[in-house]
């Protein structure tokens, strides 16, 4: 599909082997653009060049629980990026390579690009799910990369990019993420990883009782109480930006109290 294709999409469709590229997208080489096409359940499999190859500056495409296998290079190349890979599997491509040392990754992307669900998995030549080079944003959430038999060192990804202002970040993934020439990628992982630490619930501090004490006994003159409110819309109405969300309902120097249970009693 190439030129003033948009606003498409392809459904159930198995493009496979092909002498070249399963499919291949792509802007019109003097005119017309390619935009908004969403790739479902579609299968790329042993053909002799790429599963999928974007060219042409093309970005606006997005594969939803599509599978890329046993192609003879890459099984997804974004030249320019790629919109969204959403539950997508890469299995067994670089079929053509002479072995393991000599493959690569399932995806070969530029650019930007979102995964989300997306897994590589190889017994062969596949060393990784992503090899990509970020010029603006990188994400990869529940991802992983994994491999057997000869291929029992493949991973999850190799990043490089610009390191000024390109940004990789990976949520909650599987595998060994390598980084080239300096760059360096935001990792959040599991249990007893990551940078960010877990939110924590410490003791609701004796002033806050005190508080939250003193405004459930408030009531109207007919005796109904003022309100009750959830306890999370009084978590969010007392937010602020940064480490300053807290001071607007506690005490700077104590620490921010756990959410209350059941509802918190207060004016509307």
């Amino acid at each position: 599909m190439m030129g003033n294709v948009f606003e498409g999409q392809v459904i159930n469709t198995y493009l496979r082997d092909n002498k070249k590229n399963g499919m291949t997208l792509g802007h019109g080489a003097r005119a017309g653009i390619l935009s908004a096409i969403h790739v479902f359940g579609c299968v790329f499999g042993q053909n002799g060049q790429y599963g999928v190859e974007m060219v042409n500056g093309c970005y606006d495409a997005a594969f939803h629980g599509c599978y890329f296998l046993l192609n003879g290079k890459h099984g997804l190349v974004a030249l320019n990026g790629c919109t969204l890979l959403s539950n997508c599997g890469f299995e067994n491509n670089h079929e053509a390579a002479p072995g393991f040392d000599k493959g690569g990754a399932g995806i070969y992307l530029q650019n930007f690009g979102t995964l989300v669900g997306c897994t590589a998995y190889s017994m062969f030549n596949q060393k990784r799910l992503i090899d990509a080079y970020v010029v603006s944003q990188l994400v990869l959430i529940g991802c992983a990369g994994s491999g057997d038999a000869r291929a029992k060192a493949a991973g999850l990804a190799r990043l490089d990019g610009e390191k000024k202002k390109a940004r990789a970040t990976i949520v909650s993934s599987q595998g060994a993420v390598e980084y080239a020439n300096g760059f360096e990628g935001l990792e959040i992982s599991g249990k007893d990883g990551g940078l960010l630490p877990p939110v924590g619930r410490p003791p609701r501090p004796p002033a806050a009782q005190e508080r939250r004490a003193d405004i459930g006994r408030r009531r109207h003159g007919d005796g109904r109480r003022v309100g009750v409110l959830p306890a999370e819309r009084i978590y969010a109405r007392t937010a602020g930006p940064g480490k300053r969300w807290w001071r607007k309902l506690w005490s700077p120097v104590e620490r921010p109290p756990e959410f209350p249970t059941g509802s918190f009693r207060t004016f509307r």
